[in-house]
């Protein structure tokens, strides 16, 4: 492939054109039987393979779509978190190899794919599989807290606190009331964060009992959002130029299509559901 794409690189030169770039969602990046759960992964077998071949045509860089975490009912990646990364993209190898999930919780996610998946990203298997990978991966890391990994988890808590910290609380919030739409929240809560004079008191002391009441599930999300940001910079040194983008207008919501996964990575919408 080399002399390939030093004639591509050689034409781009002649043409003036300095960067050539693909973009590409994650959920449609190609799987490979041996870690594909139904829905592509940056970091899986079939992600790092389809990132080497993109490479390997003269491609200088890969540009993956909107990063946010999505909800079962609503998978546009343009109707997404803006700060907070998808845990849907977590490849599960990496995680085997680093000793937070178990080889036969891989081979039973691998096995339970749903049937068609190879073409069509399976998005609410993908989101059952996260929850459970996300879980026994934080069991994991509470019973042996080793060292470096704890280390590395908590500068990432303190670098992103800022943002982290009100998207955990989001988590505690909506467990709270067992509701994922905030619009469906009592009022108080809707408002948690809204500047409005004299409330700040309540508003801090609403924040604090929320977040005693649900600190184990606060401190799973900030450990989940820790794996999908280290797994996505070590995509970004992965040799493919690897960027990525944020939700349009940051929380503009937008009718978008389930994402369909080609042969070599391809996107186009579709107007049937997803699986």
């Amino acid at each position: 492939m080399t002399a390939g794409r030093d004639l591509v690189r050689a034409a781009l030169d002649a043409l003036g054109i300095r960067r050539l770039a693909l973009a590409v969602h994650d959920a449609a990046l190609p799987g490979d039987p041996r870690d594909d759960v139904g829905r592509g992964a940056p970091l899986s077998a079939g992600g790092l393979a389809f990132l080497r071949f993109a490479a390997s045509l003269g491609f200088h860089a890969v540009q993956l779509g909107p990063q946010g975490e999505t909800t079962e009912h609503d998978q546009s990646p343009y109707d997404a978190t803006i700060f907070s990364r998808s845990t849907l993209s977590l490849a599960l190898a990496p995680l085997e190899q680093a000793g937070l999930l178990s080889g036969a919780t891989l081979r039973e996610a691998v096995a339970r794919r749903p049937a068609g998946s190879g073409e069509r990203a399976a998005h609410r298997h993908a989101h059952a599989v996260a929850r459970e990978v996300v879980d026994e991966a934080f069991v994991s890391f509470e019973a042996e807290r080793p060292r470096e990994l704890a280390d590395r988890l908590r500068e990432f808590t303190v670098r992103q606190r800022e943002w982290l910290d009100r998207d955990a609380l989001y988590a505690a919030a909506a467990a709270e009331h067992r509701e994922p739409d905030w619009l469906r929240w009592p009022e108080e809560d809707r408002r948690l964060w809204e500047r409005i004079p004299g409330a700040e008191a309540a508003q801090q002391a609403r924040r604090s009992e929320l977040a005693a009441k649900h600190a184990r599930l606060i401190e799973r999300y900030r450990f989940g959002q820790w794996l999908a940001h280290e797994q996505h910079s070590r995509t970004r040194t992965s040799g493919a130029g690897v960027r990525s983008s944020s939700p349009a207008g940051g929380w503009v919501r937008r009718p978008a299509g389930p994402i369909r996964r080609g042969s070599r990575g391809a996107t186009r919408c579709s107007t049937r559901p997803s699986t």
